[in-house]
C-alpha cells in the first residue's frame, strides 16, 4: 500500500470501529513514493527546519554518519537501512538516545527501544519488538487500517516457523548489560549473511529489515564479537555553548544570554539544564515576573547549586581531593554522603568529562580519583584551601595540535574538501556553526635585492670554464693564490 507524500509518522492505535491489530491475519510494511535526489537531500540535511536531525545539537560528525544512512534509505520505497549496524559510544548524557530517535523519525519507521534490564531471552526482546510493531498503526485510510503486526503461518499454509520482521529500527541502550544469552543470540541476528534471531520453542525471526542500533559509555565495555559488526558513532559531551543551544531548542522563547545563564548555573549535563530551565519558568510565573537572575539565583539555591554551578555533592568531591589527595571510590562516596551507584552514575561524570573548552577535574588513576589543575581553579574561585601541586594529577590538559587541524583526518597535505553548497532554507537551524580557524594575513612574497659589490678574488672572471676534474680545481685554487700575492 502507498502511504500518500514523503512519509509520516504513525500513531499509536486504539481499537476503534471494532478493529484491532488481533483482527489483522496479513502482515504489511510501509511503502512509499521514492523521491528524487533533491528532496531527499533536503529531508535529510540538518540545515533544513524540515529535517528532525535540526534539532539535534553538536556532535557534527556522529550526525553526518547517520545523515548518509537516512539519504540511502530514503531511495528505497520500504525506507530499510538495514545496511550497516551502528554502535553509539560516549559518556552519559551526550545524546545517544535522542540521536536514535531523530533518525528513526527522520527514515519515518518504528523505533524499538529496548532497556537492558527488561529483557533476559531472545523471546522476551522479540515480544518487545513484536509488542511495538503492533501499535504501529496506518490511519490515512480509517476503512481499511493494519498495523506492522508480525503474523506466524496460518497452520497447513507452510511449515517455516520463520517470523519476518518490517523494516526498522530496534535501538539497545547499555548494550554492556544484556546477559550473556542475549548477545550469543544478537550475533547470528547482526551478522550480515544470516539476519535470524533464534527464539526459544524452534522459532526464527528473520531481521534482514532491520537496522540494529546500541549503545554504550565506553567502546571497551562493548561486547568482544560485537565490535566488528557496527559501525562505531563517537560522540562527545556537550560544551556550554552547545548546553545553552539545547536549552533554547527547548524554549523558543528565550534569548542566548538566559541561555547561558542556564548552562552556567546547571553545568555540562543536558537533563540537568533542562530540569533547570523548567524550575526558572515555574519560579518565573509563581513570583510574578522577577528578573531573570534573581530567579535562577533562587532556583540554584533551592537545588543547592553555587553560584560557579557546582552541586554540593561535586563541591564536596573537589574539597576533599584538594585537600586530602587521591582517594579510592569507596572512600569517597562517604565523603559525598552518597551511595557507589549515585556517585557514579550522577556524580562523577560532570567532573570526569573532558571538552575542548573546558578540562576534566576530576581524572582516575591506579590509587583511585585524583583532582586535576581545572579542578583546582574551581577551589580557588571559591577562595577554599587546597594541598597545590602535591595533591593534583597529572591529566586532563589541553593537547597542542600546532597549525595541525585534528578533524581533517583522512586528508594529506595540500587537499582540498569539496565545498558544501550553500541552501537557504526557511526557519532556524539550531546547529552550531564549525569554529573556524584564525585568519591571517595572506605571505608576501618578496622578490630576492641583489646589490652589485665589487668582484672578490677569489671568484674567477667571467667567462672563465668551471673546473671539471680534482687536478683542474687543484691547479685553479693555485693561479688564485698567485694572483693574490701579487696584487
Amino acid at each position: 500500500m502507498f502511504l500518500p507524500g514523503y512519509g509520516r509518522t504513525n500513531v499509536l492505535w486504539n481499537k476503534k470501529g471494532g478493529w484491532s491489530p488481533d483482527m489483522q491475519k496479513d502482515q504489511y510494511e510501509q511503502v512509499w513514493r521514492v523521491p528524487p535526489p533533491d528532496i531527499r537531500r533536503l529531508l535529510t540535511d540538518p540545515a533544513s527546519p524540515r529535517c528532525p536531525l535540526s534539532r539535534f545539537v553538536g556532535n557534527e560528525q556522529a550526525r553526518r554518519v547517520m545523515q548518509r544512512a537516512a539519504y540511502q534509505a530514503w531511495g528505497r520505497p520500504n525506507h530499510c537501512c538495514a545496511d550497516l549496524s551502528f554502535a553509539m559510544v560516549g559518556p552519559a548524557s551526550s545524546g545517544k538516545t535522542t540521536l536514535a530517535r531523530l533518525f528513526g523519525e527522520m527514515v519515518r519507521l518504528p523505533v524499538i527501544e529496548i532497556p537492558p534490564n527488561s529483557v533476559r531471552s531472545s523471546r522476551e526482546l522479540y515480544d518487545q519488538i513484536a509488542v511495538t510493531l503492533e501499535r504501529t498503526i496506518n490511519i490515512d485510510d480509517p476503512n481499511d487500517p493494519f498495523s506492522l503486526k508480525m503474523v506466524p503461518p496460518a497452520p497447513g499454509e507452510s511449515d517455516d516457523p520463520t517470523m519476518h520482521v518490517p523494516p526498522s529500527i530496534v535501538f539497545i541502550d547499555e548494550v554492556h548489560g544484556l546477559p550473556r544469552d542475549i548477545r550469543d543470540g544478537l550475533l547470528k541476528a547482526i551478522e550480515s549473511k544470516d539476519r535470524m534471531l533464534c527464539i526459544e520453542g524452534g522459532w526464527f525471526a528473520d531481521c534482514k529489515n532491520v537496522c540494529w542500533i546500541v549503545a554504550t559509555t565506553e567502546r571497551g565495555k562493548l561486547f568482544g564479537p560485537f565490535d566488528s559488526r557496527f559501525t562505531k558513532v563517537e560522540l562527545e559531551m556537550y560544551e556550554a555553548e552547545e548546553i545553552a543551544a539545547i536549552v533554547q531548542l527547548d524554549n523558543p522563547g528565550w534569548n542566548m544570554p538566559l541561555c547561558r545563564l542556564v548552562a552556567r548555573y546547571a553545568g555540562r549535563v543536558p537533563r540537568e539544564s533542562l530540569d533547570f530551565a523548567k524550575a526558572m519558568v515555574q519560579e518565573h510565573e509563581m513570583n510574578g515576573g522577577w528578573d531573570w537572575e534573581a530567579v535562577a539565583a533562587l532556583v540554584a539555591r533551592s537545588l543547592k547549586i553555587d553560584r560557579y554551578g557546582l552541586t554540593r555533592r561535586r563541591l564536596v568531591v573537589l574539597v576533599a581531593l584538594g585537600q586530602l589527595g587521591a582517594i579510592s571510590k569507596g572512600r569517597l562516596a562517604d565523603y559525598a554522603s552518597c551511595g557507589l551507584a549515585e556517585l557514579e552514575k550522577f556524580v562523577m561524570p560532570a567532573l570526569l568529562v573532558s571538552t575542548p573548552d573546558d578540562p576534566a577535574m576530576v581524572v582516575v588513576t591506579n590509587k583511585g580519583y585524583a583532582i586535576t589543575h581545572r579542578g583546582l581553579e574551581e577551589l580557588d574561585r571559591r577562595g577554599i584551601p587546597h594541598g597545590g601541586e602535591a595533591v593534583v594529577a597529572e591529566g586532563g590538559q589541553r593537547l597542542d595540535f600546532g597549525f595541525y587541524d585534528s578533524d581533517d583526518f583522512g586528508t594529506e597535505e595540500g587537499d582540498e574538501l569539496p565545498a558544501k553548497p550553500a541552501r537557504n532554507y526557511p526557519g532556524r537551524s539550531f546547529g552550531l556553526p564549525a569554529p573556524q580557524p584564525p585568519s591571517l594575513p595572506p605571505p608576501v612574497l618578496t622578490p630576492p635585492t641583489i646589490t652589485p659589490s665589487a668582484p672578490s678574488a677569489m671568484l674567477p672572471p667571467p667567462g672563465t670554464k668551471k673546473p671539471q676534474t680534482l687536478a683542474e680545481i687543484l691547479q685553479e685554487m693555485k693561479r688564485l693564490m698567485e694572483d693574490a700575492r701579487r696584487g
